[in-house]
């Protein structure tokens, strides 16, 4: 079948947007990346202010929950599945060891996805990572199965359960 010039140049678009996608994908950009500030943080810095929100989906049961931190101390942990929403303040220990873990990680390089896909199994659970560290803001797919980030990771995870089995 052979295709008139219009119909080759479309088709030739669609497949490198398709693959630009797909390259695309495979790296999660900072969002400070996107609105052209720097980006480079390297471990070692404290942050003034800082801001997290880690969620957690799918799995059999559906689960679908999130918990965002500041640096101020609040805390609200949040299932959608169950519609239960917990706020309270962080304890000043769990505080420091979140400030702590913020310090030691090495942001000078682009997040990328973990190993866990994205999607590619209906009962396979995603998580998600959002900070904004100072005016910095940086997005990391499946950060449950990035190294980099495992130590924060666990740690939400583990406050996220205790504040809602209350």
């Amino acid at each position: 079948m052979k295709l008139n010039r219009k119909a080759r140049s479309a088709r030739h678009q669609s497949w490198l947007f398709v693959l630009l996608l797909v390259l695309g994908s495979a790296f999660v950009i900072p969002g400070s990346a996107l609105a052209g500030t720097p980006t480079e943080c390297q471990a070692g810095t404290t942050f003034a202010t800082w801001k997290i929100e880690y969620g957690i989906s799918g799995g059999i049961a559906g689960i679908n929950r999130q918990i965002t931190l500041s640096s101020a101390g609040s805390m609200v942990a949040t299932d959608r599945r169950t519609n239960k929403r917990v706020e309270q303040q962080i304890p000043p220990e769990q505080l420091s060891r979140v400030s702590d873990i913020l310090r030691r990680l090495d942001l000078s390089e682009p997040p990328r996805s973990g190993a866990g896909g994205t999607g590619q199994c209906a009962d396979c659970f995603q998580s998600t990572l959002d900070l904004t560290l100072d005016d910095r803001q940086y997005a990391v797919e499946s950060a449950a199965e990035t190294p980099q980030y495992d130590e924060l990771t666990r740690l939400l995870s583990t406050m996220l359960k205790q504040a809602l089995a209350q």
